[in-house]
């Protein structure tokens, strides 16, 4: 829980690098029910996550990858 709470409360600052982002929605397609749970949410969706997920589920594709140490990604796998 308290994860989840600071999540929300820090999710507004993204220092992005546009790695991973996704194919984006135009706010007219979402609901006010989709708008709150994707900002309660928001901060799971960062860039090293998604990052660390598409390791553990694929492997290294591409060489500078191999930044990242191994012991996680198979740790989640």
């Amino acid at each position: 829980m308290f994860i989840f709470v600071l999540q929300v409360l820090f999710s507004g600052w993204d220092f992005s690098t546009d790695a991973f982002k996704g194919i984006p929605i135009s706010d007219g397609e979402l609901s006010y029910l989709d708008l709150i749970i994707h900002r309660l949410f928001a901060g799971f969706k960062r860039w090293d996550a998604v990052h660390m997920i598409h390791i553990a589920q694929y492997g290294y594709v591409f060489e500078n990858s191999l930044a990242f140490f191994p012991l996680f990604p198979m740790a989640i796998r």
